[in-house]
């Protein structure tokens, strides 16, 4: 088999399964675990204006284990400790 040929097949499937859209909450979203394919995906204008900043998140213990909201109710139930 030539050598370009073989060149060509190799650029074509060098990323391919490092990227996957998923659909969450009703957006999509791309993911991957190679930083290197997202800074790649980052250099294109459309991509980059699309992407979602979020605000970081607290992993602490307090966080994961104690909640600030109010026990939900319904009607007249009684939930005993709220």
């Amino acid at each position: 088999m030539p050598e370009s040929i073989v060149t060509f097949i190799r650029e074509r499937t060098l990323s391919y399964g490092k990227v996957k859209l998923v659909l969450k909450h009703n957006k999509y979203y791309v993911e991957s675990s190679h930083p290197e394919t997202l800074q790649i995906l980052l250099k294109d204008k459309v991509i980059r204006d699309a992407r979602v900043h979020s605000a970081p998140t607290d992993n602490s213990i307090k966080a994961a284990t104690f909640t600030t909201s109010k026990a939900p109710t319904k009607g007249n139930l009684v939930i005993p400790g709220t």
